[in-house]
């Protein structure tokens, strides 16, 4: 940017991260080196974190406000088709890894993927980036149909945060039992939408979850109501 050229972001920006300076990360490895011999510190592993997450978009403007260089639009590339697999997956279970790798007509970026790799009780809030991964005709009923087929996946998932699991546990039973849906407005779907989701309440075997679908710009294009079954499996 000090060249007067516009910032480059490989991927689409919106995707959530850890930053953290190295010379913080040397400081905590010290900090850690002079306590060794008390207990608890031998043998451990310890990850650094300044437990702020941010997108890269963020970042960037972060920087271009350091430099003085707000005028300098980022350039989004929209490249890194595998980034989901590549630093959400790689050490994700075999039935995580095998969903989110299968590709299918709607690619979904969940802006975290938490649950699926700890048993902690979570709020029930998800937010998660969905768009169709090919063109689609300007008709609202094929606009309709597009967003009613997408608005099923994840939403079950959000009434699971509060118990501590997922979709992917084998000891459970998820199935949709109703869905509603309304239109609020038609929009082309040749963007990322967000597709923000709660629960409030989950018990009882049955999940409800609402979600609200926006455009980039924050316009509300469609709002979804469901519940489900989440069961414990019979034992055999």
């Amino acid at each position: 940017m000090w060249r007067g050229e516009r910032p480059i972001i490989r991927s689409n920006g919106l995707f959530t991260r850890d930053y953290i300076y190295v010379e913080d990360v040397v400081d905590g490895y010290l900090a850690l080196c002079r306590r060794a011999a008390e207990e608890g510190i031998s043998g451990e592993a310890f990850n650094f974190s300044p437990e702020s997450r941010v997108t890269v978009i963020e970042i960037a403007r972060l920087i271009q406000r350091l430099f003085g260089r707000e005028d300098l639009e980022p350039r989004i590339l929209d490249q890194a088709r595998a980034e989901i697999k590549d630093q959400y997956l790689a050490h994700a279970p075999a039935a995580v890894r095998k969903y989110w790798e299968r590709e299918r007509p709607i690619e979904i970026r969940p802006v975290s993927l938490t649950h699926y790799f700890s048993d902690e009780k979570l709020d029930p809030v998800q937010h998660v980036w969905v768009r169709a991964t090919g063109p689609v005709p300007d008709d609202r009923y094929y606009q309709a149909a597009i967003l009613a087929y997408l608005s099923d996946m994840t939403l079950l998932d959000t009434s699971l945060y509060p118990h501590g699991t997922s979709i992917f546990d084998q000891t459970i039973q998820v199935a949709s039992l109703d869905h509603s849906m309304w239109f609020h407005r038609p929009t082309k779907l040749d963007d990322w939408l967000l597709y923000t989701q709660d629960s409030p309440s989950a018990s009882g075997a049955r999940g409800l979850t609402r979600g609200s679908l926006f455009t980039r710009d924050g316009t509300l294009i469609a709002s979804v109501a469901q519940e489900g079954l989440i069961r414990k499996r019979a034992n055999e």
